[in-house]
């Protein structure tokens, strides 16, 4: 083919492609042989072992010429040199190495010789001195000019001419995991190839570049190298597990990453760092396994400036999931660490959970208002609870994204999340208070008779008034009606629900003590009113004439001192718990991910307008404990 021609000469497998493979600094090769039992490494060699001759030092590096060719793995080259790596490790013929010219071949089809060509530049290391030792007295070499490639670029090399290794000029490039002078098939593949250097030492014509390599089928490969890392990580060799790992593209290594433990994650990513540098895929794909044990190990032990260390490690995403599942007390810590190591991402992750912080001052706090003993009055007990419900679901969400409840009306269902509504909510925090205070059977006699009292009415399922008068009846609670503007008459285009507008009647009848006790028909169960609270938001409608009400907070602010109560809106329709004046709701449409599934409101701004149809619930009562109410309205 004339001047500028370059062969190949390989040891070929069928190409997967480069898949866009990480380019990583190259490795240095291996000083020491792998494994415990490795034959290389002997000072020299025994008298009898057969040698080859030819001077190996100083074989000059070629340029990349314009074309390249692929030697055939049958041709007269790659014979001989299987013979003479079988003349130096055994079981082959011992013809020796001729140092001649080969007539130039058709090119391999399908092969990127010119990738080849590149990753087998300049640069290399040498052979390692124990690998020099056992095979330059059994070659009869010097083999001091021989260059070794074995890093990532080196794989794709490899991949690109289909082969496990190849040779141009002096410098061999071996696949990933190929480099293994401590196997017999790995000393093997290297004395084929030290075979090829002197072939292409003497006897071609200038410029031209030889690749050598031998062939073996893509299927044959993937098993080879899927056996050597599977070997690798059950002998715990994490950098050449690391490094054969490496050779797969990203599917396949994360598929095998699946399979292992965190630990052996973290180790293997360890041993990219030594085999093959920690810009590796690999290494990128198990860097969180090493920072995770590690920070964990040290939070765990209370160094906090070594933890601070591994979790700056992460990006701001992962920095802020972990401190999420620290309390406030390490969150501190870590921060003051932070300022220690300059780390400005850590500093601002814990900044950005201070609504977290405070939030788990809540809950503590409510916790122990709620505690067995707590020596909290009944109402302060029910307040605590109905707060904590809403804390920890917002807590949640904040930390996992996922809260403890969701609407019972929702559209999608949360694995672990409970489905409520108001009335659910209402009957567990009462049910919980009843039970702290030692008062369980007065709790069962509540729900015998708010049962009672829905079959009286003549309902087919629970209302707020059946479970205000049974409180009343049964724990001596008192009633408090409630209205924004009673007076005032709401236009029909703002009323929504039943369109009815309830609340003047309903103020007439509290008047007299009642509320829609005797409804309709005799029995029909009502609460009993003790005190009012009106006109404290006056009603400045979208359509109709505005309300003349003079607004008076008198009643609103007493209110606001009243720890709990259990509130219903428009005859008992709509159920819920009211404390310190806000009034604490489920949105039953709302998903877990949400923090408004349990939203608080002031009462003056509930009920109050068109929002989301509030003025269907523009008046109602509130029963509360006796003692509280008796308290507050004195």
């Amino acid at each position: 083919m004339g001047a500028f021609e370059s062969r190949v000469h390989r040891r070929s497998h069928r190409s997967r492609g480069t898949e866009g493979a990480q380019r990583a600094h190259a490795a240095p090769v291996p000083t020491a042989a792998h494994g415990p039992h490795s034959r290389v490494g002997a000072a020299s060699a025994p008298a009898a072992v057969p040698r080859v001759h030819g001077d190996f030092a100083g074989v000059p590096v070629r340029s990349i010429q314009r074309k390249a060719l692929v030697d055939s793995p049958q041709s007269p080259l790659e014979r001989e040199a299987d013979a003479a790596a079988g003349a130096v490790c055994g079981g082959a013929g011992e013809a020796a190495v001729q140092a001649r010219a080969i007539p130039a071949a058709a090119p391999g089809a399908g092969l990127d010789v010119q990738t080849a060509i590149h990753a087998a530049g300049e640069g290399g290391q040498p052979l390692p001195q124990a690998v020099r030792a056992w095979f330059e007295p059994r070659f009869g070499r010097d083999f001091s000019g021989v260059r070794v490639h074995a890093g990532p670029d080196a794989a794709d090399g490899a991949r690109a001419v289909q082969a496990h290794a190849y040779t141009v000029g002096h410098h061999v490039v071996f696949g990933a995991g190929q480099f293994a002078p401590g196997s017999d098939a790995g000393r093997r593949l290297i004395a084929h190839e030290l075979a090829h250097v002197v072939q292409h030492g003497a006897g071609r014509a200038a410029g031209a570049e030889v690749v050598s390599r031998q062939a073996v089928s893509e299927a044959q490969r993937v098993r080879e190298l899927n056996a050597a890392y599977e070997k690798a990580v059950a002998d715990a060799d994490w950098q050449r597990a690391a490094e054969l790992l490496n050779a797969f593209n990203r599917e396949d290594i994360l598929a095998r990453l699946k399979k292992l433990t965190r630990v052996q994650i973290a180790s293997i990513y360890e041993g990219a760092l030594v085999r093959i540098g920690d810009r590796a895929q690999v290494a990128e794909l198990t860097r969180w396994a090493y920072l995770d044990i590690n920070f964990e190990k040290e939070l765990a032990a209370g160094r906090w400036k070594e933890a601070a260390v591994f979790l700056n490690g992460f990006n701001q995403t992962d920095i802020l999931a972990r401190l999420k599942r620290l309390v406030k007390a390490q969150r501190a810590e870590l921060r003051k660490a932070a300022v220690q190591i300059s780390s400005a991402h850590i500093i601002a992750a814990v900044d950005q959970l201070r609504p977290m912080d405070a939030l788990e001052d809540q809950k503590a706090k409510l916790e122990a208002d709620t505690a067995t003993g707590s020596g909290k009055s009944i109402g302060e007990v029910a307040s605590a609870f109905s707060r904590l419900k809403d804390v920890s679901h917002d807590l949640a969400v904040l930390k996992t994204g996922k809260g403890v409840y969701e609407g019972n009306r929702c559209s999608t269902t949360t694995p672990g999340a409970t489905r409520t509504d108001c009335t659910q909510i209402v009957l567990e925090i009462l049910g919980d208070t009843f039970r702290q205070q030692g008062r369980a059977a007065d709790w069962a006699k509540v729900r015998a008779r708010y049962a009672k009292n829905t079959t009286a009415r003549g309902g087919d399922r629970l209302s707020g008034i059946d479970v205000q008068a049974a409180l009343q009846s049964e724990a001596g609670w008192k009633g408090i009606y409630w209205a924004p503007d009673p007076a005032y008459q709401i236009p029909s285009e703002e009323l929504s629900g039943a369109k009815s507008n309830e609340a003047s009647y309903a103020l007439d009848r509290a008047k007299k003590g009642s509320y829609y006790k005797n409804f309709g028909k005799k029995g029909y169960p009502g609460v009993s009113i003790d005190h009012t609270v009106i006109n404290y938001a006056p009603e400045a409608p979208r359509s109709g004439t505005a309300s003349t009400t003079t607004r008076d907070v008198t009643g609103l602010n007493r209110l606001k001192k009243l720890p709990f109560g259990v509130l219903s809106a428009h005859g008992g329709h709509h159920m819920t718990v009211i404390t310190y004046g806000k009034v604490i709701e489920v949105h039953w449409e709302e998903p877990s991910s949400s923090v408004d599934v349990i939203e608080q409101t002031d009462l003056e701004s509930w009920a109050v307008g068109s929002k989301s149809g509030y003025h269907y619930f523009a008046s109602g009562a509130i029963v509360a404990p006796a003692e509280d109410v008796d308290r507050v309205f004195k």
